[in-house]
């Protein structure tokens, strides 16, 4: 049988040994997603910061997930103190971060194009998701691009993926951009 470590990172590390309710969805061409519940009462439920942790989740000491937590509902009763997260992984977070100014290419590997994006956002102020390359950093195959202002930047990775000899993408859980 697998065994799953689920644990916090950020502004404190820890297990989360009280999680129950546990799923993650794992998507071909969409981010994944992960959910549980803890004690609301409890420390582990007090150390996550919605927007400021992440979650990353092992099977049998292998990294298989690593997304941040976005939302945080509470549930209180007379006896009880329920609180249910949700974590994005990094392909997800994408599509809260916009192009802004336009970007514009032309002539240049799609490969690069993606990664542009991507350095796009994280020179921001406050951007830097800690993305680094991975995979397919080049394809061979040379585009003409726009990313009008206000484009969330995992639906132009996406759409420029989509294109006829696109490619598909994901941000793994060592935080690469991967390519292929």
């Amino acid at each position: 049988m697998a065994d799953y470590t689920w644990q916090i990172t950020g502004p404190e590390d820890r297990e989360l040994a009280g999680a129950y309710g546990r799923r993650i969805d794992f998507a071909v061409d969409a981010p994944a997603a992960a959910r549980f519940q803890l004690d609301g009462y409890g420390e582990e439920a007090a150390a996550i910061e919605e927007f400021g942790t992440d979650l990353v989740v092992y099977r049998n000491g292998t990294k298989i997930f690593r997304g941040r937590i976005t939302t945080e509902q509470d549930s209180i009763g007379t006896s009880n103190h329920v609180s249910s997260f949700s974590a994005v992984d990094y392909r997800g977070l994408l599509d809260y971060r916009l192009v802004e100014p336009a970007l514009t290419w032309t002539g240049v590997d799609q490969g690069a194009i993606a990664w542009d994006l991507v350095s796009h956002t994280q020179a921001k102020g406050e951007g830097a998701l800690g993305i680094t390359q991975g995979l397919g950093a080049t394809s061979g195959t040379l585009r003409d691009r726009t990313a009008e202002v206000g484009t969330k930047i995992g639906e132009a990775l996406t759409s420029l993926g989509r294109l006829q000899n696109g490619f598909e993408w994901t941000i793994n859980p060592e935080l690469e951009l991967d390519r292929w």
